[in-house]
């Protein structure tokens, strides 16, 4: 099948365009060009519609998305290419079960998911990106492991914002770590001038790494317990227990001012012990970070649902 858009007068949404209870539907070999919109869009929201392969999609010089999934689920692209697309490659709002195999070029986002968008999977090779590689907006539980990014990425490689949690991308994902303190009495929450947090989820572990460092202003005070928030929650099965996860430093603390950190973790944060001594812990505190060389590097794995 080959549609030149160009020649069909009228149309505003994809060139082919499914809709309600559209299902069992198979396409090979097609080719979609000189589109005022999308190429090809299914657009009921309801789960009856299903089913709809393509085995090769090539969609060029359309001014909308390349492969726009609002509903349904269990559709199949299989060898897409995309290029010169005004906005999306593939857009999927609220499509589940999907399976997407593509190579976008030339495109604004090599793949946006928004809504109930959920366990998806993408085989990708992106590149030339006005915007980022992947938009993930609220959207869970999506696998992007094998999504490769080559050359001129205009924004960020992977972004999750609202929502979206536990999609699995070989990309880090930055957060900003959150720092509080529980418990203990005059308490000042220490304020640092570098607040770096980095997660990469892989499966059903999430890969962390936390650095805070120099005098970003407020130094710690109190004795109340030092916890810093996860960037997705801990799952049922992570086990109970103290895990060494990383160094602190400041120069109050005794000997050389630097110390040994191990955590306990709870659904939401992992709450700070130090080494007072080689053989002893204690709560680490505000008053622990309490000079402007204050320091926390933390590097941990924990298991997520």
């Amino acid at each position: 099948i080959i549609i030149d858009k160009s020649n069909i007068n009228g149309v505003t949404g994809g060139a082919i365009h499914f809709s309600f209870s559209s299902a069992d539907v198979s396409f090979n070999n097609v080719k979609i060009y000189n589109g005022s919109y999308d190429g090809m869009r299914i657009t009921s929201s309801t789960s009856a519609c299903r089913r709809i392969k393509v085995n090769g999609l090539d969609v060029s010089r359309c001014l909308g998305t390349g492969f726009y999934a609002q509903g349904g689920g269990d559709h199949q692209l299989i060898n897409g290419s995309f290029a010169d697309v005004g906005e999306s490659a593939v857009l999927l709002t609220g499509a589940t079960r999907c399976q997407l195999q593509y190579v976008a070029n030339r495109v604004q986002f090599g793949a946006r998911m928004a809504s109930s968008a959920s366990y998806n999977s993408f085989d990708a090779t992106i590149s030339n990106t006005t915007n980022d590689g992947i938009y993930c907006d609220s959207a869970s539980n999506n696998d992007f492991s094998n999504v490769r990014f080559s050359a001129g990425i205009g924004g960020s490689k992977v972004v999750m914002a609202g929502t979206a949690a536990n999609n699995e991308t070989t990309e880090w994902q930055t957060f900003t770590p959150t720092v509080t303190l529980v418990g203990g009495a005059g308490n000042t929450t220490p304020v640092y001038s570098t607040n770096t947090g980095l997660f990469k989820i892989v499966g059903k572990q999430c890969h962390v790494q936390v650095y805070l460092t120099g005098d970003g202003g407020a130094e710690g005070a109190g004795t109340g317990q030092v916890n810093i928030a996860l960037p997705i929650a801990a799952g049922s099965l992570q086990v109970a227990g103290a895990y060494p996860v990383g160094t602190g430093a400041d120069a109050a603390f005794p000997g050389s001012g630097n110390f040994h950190i191990i955590a306990v973790l709870s659904s939401s944060t992992a709450k700070l012990y130090l080494f007072s001594t080689p053989t002893t812990t204690a709560a680490m505190t505000g008053a622990d970070q309490a000079s402007t060389s204050r320091r926390i590097a933390l590097n941990f794995t924990y298991i997520i649902d």
